[in-house]
């Protein structure tokens, strides 16, 4: 119970929210609500509101998942459908969404809007167009500092978008993007998602998608660091990262009683730490007064960073030996490595790096019987 207090899920042990953390508690006792009002019907217009809250010893993990507790939230969805094909394009769909999240003791969290536009047009490609903004001034008050004391956050601003070619072809492709800035622009990220796939014929389909990612956070959480008197810090860095991903499928069909899939995804996220400093007036107005620079110069002068690659691999045989009854054959293959500092290597080198590890093979076989009678 002293653990489930101190999760990510309650952080009880908070400085500034009025929850007094007890470590001789036996149990935990909450409630959940949700009230929502929508029209679902229509060809038109269609929307949604809803109100919903969590007491802060409201507990499910044991039976499932809850990501936090402490919480209200209201949430507004509105759409205009267009479904009916004209002269542009065959649908679209414009979403518009507004929410606001509290503790339960009133702290702002967070207020945001978002829209988002899709549609199919004549030739059958398809576009997708959205962007969310942050409204600001609000208040992280429990994951940016991990259990520490609320940390005032600024407006953001993150468009995306993305595009596809008719997926009857046997040749399609696409590509999505993210962008976002924030923290009064100190803070930025790009990402970018483009695929190919090819469908040869009605048994042999293969897919190639490529994912990277560049990420400027200047207020990147740190850690909560104490020191030689007992006193905790609660520390953030810049961070700068680098992350790209490849992931390979296969699908090919023998017979409609056998078939082959082959996954493979190797991946690379790599960053360095700099600007150490700490919270200590996590709730001032103006961004740069909120944090002071770190003291401890063994760790402000060499903050480090982190090179972390994995190589992940299916291979899945499938026969339908009897209608009902399958056996499988699988090969599954692992690499992994982690490094404390970012490295020298480009990816190409990282990649490299990867596949000089060593590498975890596993074969499974599993089978079933289906006993019909």
């Amino acid at each position: 119970i002293a653990q489930t207090q101190q999760s990510s899920a309650h952080y009880f042990q908070r400085p500034d929210d009025g929850i007094a953390f007890d470590s001789t508690r036996t149990s935990l006792g909450g409630n959940s609500m949700e009230l929502r009002f929508a029209k679902v019907g229509g060809n038109r217009l269609h929307f949604e509101t809803g109100y919903g809250q969590r007491s802060t010893g409201f507990e499910t993990n044991d039976i499932g998942f809850l990501n936090r507790a402490d919480q209200r939230t209201w949430t507004n969805w509105a759409a205009l459908a267009f479904r009916k094909p004209n002269k542009a394009f065959l649908n679209l769909n414009w979403n518009f969404n507004y929410w606001m999240y509290w503790t339960l003791n009133g702290q702002a969290e967070e207020r945001a809007f978002n829209s988002n536009f899709h549609t199919q047009w004549k030739n059958r490609w398809r576009t997708h167009l959205g962007f969310t903004k942050g409204l600001g001034q609000t208040e992280c008050a429990r994951d940016c500092t991990r259990g520490g004391p609320s940390l005032k956050t600024e407006a953001f601003f993150a468009p995306w978008g993305g595009v596809q070619s008719d997926d009857r072809n046997k040749l399609t492709y696409g590509a999505f993007f993210n962008f976002f800035t924030g923290d009064n622009g100190r803070s930025h990220s790009f990402s970018g998602s483009p695929y190919v796939a090819l469908k040869v014929s009605s048994r042999f389909r293969t897919e190639l998608d490529v994912d990277f990612y560049n990420n400027r956070n200047d207020s990147q959480w740190f850690g909560n660091l104490v020191d030689s008197v007992g006193a905790t810090h609660y520390t953030f860095a810049q961070l700068e990262q680098h992350n790209l991903g490849l992931t390979w499928r296969v699908d090919y069909t023998f017979t409609p009683n056998s078939s082959l899939q082959v996954y493979a995804s190797p991946f690379v996220a790599k960053g360095t730490y700099s600007r150490v400093r700490e919270a200590t007036n996590p709730l001032a107005d103006r961004y740069q007064d909120r944090f002071t620079a770190y003291g401890d110069t063994a760790v402000s002068n060499n903050p480090g960073g982190f090179n972390f690659k994995a190589f992940n691999s299916n291979v899945v045989y499938r026969w339908e030996y009897r209608p009902g009854s399958t056996l499988f054959l699988v090969w599954s293959q692992g690499r992994g490595q982690f490094d404390p500092t970012q490295g020298n290597e480009n990816f190409r080198g990282d990649f490299r790096n990867l596949f000089r590890t060593r590498a975890t093979d596993r074969f499974l076989v599993k089978v079933s019987y289906w006993f019909n009678r």
